[in-house]
C-alpha cells in the first residue's frame, strides 16, 4: 500500500515573470513620458540682419513661434499668463533687457503685443532678434 502525502520530488522549476514584465513595461511607460516632456522644443525662423549681435546671459527672451504659441525662456505660455509672468521673469533675473524672437511668419500685431506685455511688465529695453547674414 502506497502513503499519500507530500514529497519533494514534485517541485516547481519554473520562474514566473509575469511580475516582472508588468514592472518593466511600467517603467518604460514612465521613461518615454519623461523622455518626451524633456524634448519638447520649438522652432523660430529668424529673419536675417547684418548688425545681429549675441544677447545678454542676463537677458529675458520671448520667443514666437510659427503657429502663435509663445515661450518665455523656452517655456510655453498663454496670452493671459505672458504679462504676469514676464514680470516675474525679470525680477528673477533683475534685468530690464527683454528679446523677442519671432518667426519670420509671425504677423507684426502679435509680435506688438508682446513687445507691449514686455512695457507693461515693466522691461525698458525691449530688442527684436535676427540671425546674422
Amino acid at each position: 500500500m502506497a502513503l499519500v502525502g507530500n514529497t519533494h520530488d514534485d517541485t516547481m522549476a519554473d520562474i514566473n515573470i509575469t511580475p516582472f514584465t508588468d514592472v518593466l513595461l511600467v517603467l518604460l511607460i514612465i521613461f518615454m513620458l519623461s523622455a518626451t516632456a524633456a524634448v519638447q522644443s520649438f522652432r523660430v525662423n529668424l529673419p536675417a540682419a547684418m548688425s545681429a549681435q549675441q544677447a545678454e546671459k542676463e537677458t529675458v527672451t520671448v520667443a514666437i513661434t510659427e503657429d502663435g504659441k509663445i515661450y518665455v525662456d523656452q517655456t510655453a505660455v498663454t496670452d493671459g499668463d505672458l504679462g504676469p509672468i514676464l514680470g516675474q521673469r525679470k525680477q528673477d533675473k533683475k534685468t530690464d533687457k527683454l528679446l523677442v524672437l519671432a518667426d519670420r511668419k509671425v504677423v507684426y500685431d502679435r509680435i506688438v503685443r508682446v513687445m507691449d506685455e514686455g512695457k507693461k511688465a515693466g522691461f525698458t529695453s525691449i530688442g527684436l532678434a535676427a540671425r546674422t547674414k
